[in-house]
């Protein structure tokens, strides 16, 4: 199972979608491609006899399903009811069948493979692609960064991006891996100037890549995890987010924070207008007001007019998606179909927030910085409801480790990393 744990983290992350797609200048769609859709269904086909012997096993023992296991199989059937609805049935159908198959994997990952070993593979898989990205960055650098003349893309040019088809999607990948080397990287590694070195490689790749959206997010999940951290009651720190919000909400009404934000977006080189994203959005949004509960079906929201106007009026230049999650998940899939596909992220943060400290302390932290982050990239990239792809997958990962720890499920290896006694001592077992 390790072999089949790096190959699926290593898939989901999508650093092998240029390589493999014999395209090495533009951006990939995953779903287009020949060989990414064949390395997809083997994974899937591994994965479908493990998830069923799972379900069955739980019907036997008359187990009663963990909420978020639950949450997921719902968002699943919403995506493939959308089918038919849809502005484009085939598409939607293809689209909705990979999402079973992540779904699967998901399954997989979460009933036999310890929450330990995944986070571990997560660690060694971020330092091979940071180990690669650099390799890459000098003896290959017209492959690992953006070049002008792009179709698509030569707007980045001069940024990093690796074996990725955009640097945002490097960013984003990289950014996960780099909470994982953050909160476990420690423990993994055991040596303190390797575990260092990595965090400092990594802030220098994603500073090339010149990814604003996570240049805001690392503070703000740092502030997270820090205030996860604190040793008081779960009430208290409920409290205390609440208290933090009113000077948040006073800032962002004053407009300091779309100053702050803008001169963030400026550092990296970027315009404060999103590159042209209010256009996209605000033709999302039209297209929203005409089907507000139900959507479009699955991948077919922004497929159908949507792009299409956005291409006449705009730039004459085709845009595979909404550039922001929630919008593309309202296009999809309603509002009907946002608010299944916020679930799992609310009920990680509840757990991050409600659970006493020393049930999993690092777990907590990870909920919580993985919350900002998602919630954080969703706003300006669309990947709330992705296929083959590793937030969502992560973060239903993440509801079922809560699970696991609050039913004492979880074996004593995962909870001694969840746990560490390094930085622990004094908090019991148990």
């Amino acid at each position: 199972m390790r072999t089949y744990l790096y190959a699926v983290l290593i898939f989901l992350s999508g650093a092998l979608m240029r390589p493999l797609s014999g395209n090495a200048n533009s951006f990939v769609d995953a779903g287009e491609s020949p060989v990414i859709q064949y390395l997809g269904t083997v994974l899937y086909v591994i994965a479908l006899p493990i998830a069923a012997l799972t379900m069955v096993r739980g019907l036997r023992q008359r187990k009663r399903p963990a909420s978020i296991v639950l949450i997921a199989f719902v968002i699943a059937l919403w995506v493939f009811l959308s089918i038919s609805w849809s502005a484009d049935p085939a598409l939607s159908a293809r689209r909705a069948a990979a999402y079973a198959g992540s779904l699967l994997i998901t399954i997989t990952l979460a009933f036999s493979i310890p929450p330990r070993e995944v986070i571990r593979a997560f660690v060694f898989v971020t330092l091979g692609l940071l180990a690669l990205t650099t390799i890459l960055l000098v003896i290959a650098p017209g492959y690992a960064i953006h070049q002008g003349g792009e179709a698509g893309v030569a707007e980045h040019a001069g940024r990093l991006r690796g074996t990725f088809g955009h640097k945002n999607e490097f960013a984003r990948v990289t950014a996960a891996g780099v909470i994982m080397l953050w909160l476990f990287g420690r423990q993994v590694l055991r040596q303190r100037t390797l575990w260092l070195g990595f965090l400092v490689l990594a802030a220098i790749l994603l500073l090339l890549a010149g990814s604003a959206k996570i240049i805001i997010a690392f503070p703000i999940a740092f502030v997270a995890a820090w205030m996860l951290r604190l040793p008081i009651a779960p009430a208290y720190r409920s409290l205390m987010l609440l208290a933090l919000a009113v000077p948040v909400l006073l800032l962002y009404f004053s407009g300091i924070l779309d100053m702050i934000t803008d001169s963030l977006i400026v550092s990296v080189g970027r315009d404060p207008g999103m590159s042209g994203r209010e256009e996209i959005w605000a033709v999302a949004w039209s297209s929203i007001v005409e089907h507000p509960i139900l959507g479009q079906g699955y991948y077919a929201g922004w497929a159908a007019e949507a792009k299409e106007t956005l291409e006449r009026i705009k730039w004459g230049v085709s845009l595979g998606h909404a550039h922001n999650g929630f919008l593309e998940t309202l296009l999809d899939l309603g509002s009907v179909g946002l608010v299944l596909a916020l679930i799992p992220l609310v009920y990680i943060a509840i757990c991050a927030i409600g659970m006493r400290r020393e049930r999993a302390p690092l777990l907590q932290e990870l909920a919580g910085m993985w919350v900002v982050f998602d919630i954080t990239l969703n706003s300006a990239g669309s990947y709330l409801v992705n296929y083959n792809d590793l937030y969502p997958t992560m973060t239903l990962l993440i509801g079922f480790w809560f699970a696991q720890v609050r039913r004492g499920a979880i074996d004593d290896a995962s909870l001694s990393l969840l746990i560490p006694s390094r930085y622990y001592a004094n908090i019991p077992r148990g």
